[in-house]
């Protein structure tokens, strides 16, 4: 998606029968199609190719004759049983970035061995850095994994095309989904790694600063964040708390971490004397960073965090006007032109089979002996 969206023609694969199975993932549903599968195809084209086949596996080739980049998500050996593994592929077409996502990558003796977001949250240490010490695991509420090895995986083939510029020779890149998961929890692991403890369940609060969380008001809730000196002093003078200042517990960001204890009981009884609109007042005035504790609907709402503006909007013939969420950065938006809808299963056989070589006729007879 966003290799489409930074303007990159993309072919989605499926298989004629059924397809992508998060076409069937919900609810919610749209006219009976899955928002999740809206939410991450726009800007694709669709095709789809049966690759147990011989005729299926010869089209794809073709295929892979033709493309820059091939990203595949099988099991390892399920890519070799198939026959569309990296050596296959790069007899085809020696320039080709060949980009493997799996669950556990390539080599260990994990490979071959299947997973999803929720395993990968279990596995990765995620769901115990979360939550109030002593608590039970705690997932968080989206799939992290499953994104994270897909901004890592857009990253890796854009940092392999401008490679292949320089060296006129592709390569083959492979994603773990857990190890992706891993490396964007670096702060945390790096805290481990230096102490050989597991690092502490915080709830609330930052691991590297404190006062970092949110406080209780007297009608909601507000977040706070201090991490020097200089905003602790400010601080202290809006919360009309100097005396906190003078004090050597909390002199310094170590003090104030090592004696948080003693400290944040003091804050929550100040937080809970205002409103959280009149706290992100005075707190906001003095460049102090702050904010509240928004709800979806709230967010989307607040015209000043501007998140529209990376919605993209497309019309789908089944689904009707659907919003998504588009780039998470300036510049492509507005240079995108019209966004294209998710494909319908199969739905661009015609225009890209069409653009191999293939007449309506064979494009025809393949769809009716199932190879498409």
């Amino acid at each position: 998606m966003l290799l489409a969206g930074m303007g990159a023609e993309v072919i989605k694969v499926e298989h004629p029968r059924g397809g992508d199975p998060i076409r069937y993932l919900g609810p919610p549903f749209i006219n009976g199609e899955s928002c999740l599968f809206l939410s991450l195809n726009w800007n694709k084209k669709g095709v789809t190719l049966d690759l147990s086949r011989p005729e299926g596996l010869s089209l794809f080739y073709k295929l892979v004759s033709d493309v820059d980049v091939l990203v595949e998500n099988f099991l390892p050996n399920v890519a070799e049983r198939l026959g569309v593994h990296y050596e296959a592929a790069t007899k085809r077409n020696p320039k080709l970035i060949y980009c493997s996502i799996s669950a556990y990558g390539e080599g260990g003796p994990l490979q071959d061995t299947p997973g999803t977001d929720p395993i990968f949250q279990g596995l990765g240490g995620v769901m115990m850095i979360n939550g109030r010490p002593g608590d039970p695991p705690v997932r968080l509420g989206f799939p992290v994994a499953d994104i994270t090895a897909g901004i890592f995986a857009a990253y890796a083939v854009s940092s392999s095309l401008f490679r292949r510029e320089r060296k006129g020779k592709g390569e083959k890149l492979d994603i773990s989904v857990l190890h992706s998961l891993v490396a964007v929890q670096g702060p945390r692991v790096a805290e481990f790694l230096a102490t050989g403890r597991n690092p502490e369940r915080l709830e609330r609060s930052s691991a590297f600063a404190t006062p970092s969380q949110y406080f209780e008001t007297s009608d909601g809730y507000v977040n706070v964040s201090i991490f020097n000196d200089k905003s602790w002093g400010r601080f202290c003078k809006v919360m009309g708390l100097e005396a906190l200042q003078r004090m050597e517990d909390y002199s310094t960001p170590e003090r104030r971490m090592v004696n948080k204890g003693s400290l944040l009981p003091v804050l929550e009884k100040a937080f809970r004397q205002r409103t959280t609109a009149e706290w992100l007042e005075v707190l906001s005035g003095e460049g102090i960073p702050c904010g509240p504790i928004y709800t979806y609907e709230e967010m989307f709402q607040d015209k000043d965090l501007r998140m529209n503006d990376y919605l993209v909007e497309f019309h789908h013939p089944v689904a009707g006007k659907v919003k998504a969420m588009g780039m998470p950065f300036g510049g492509f938006v507005e240079s995108m032109g019209e966004v294209c809808p998710p494909p319908l299963l199969g739905q661009d056989n015609e225009e890209v089979f069409g653009s191999l070589g293939f007449s309506e006729e064979e494009i025809s007879e393949m769809k009716r002996a199932g190879i498409i």
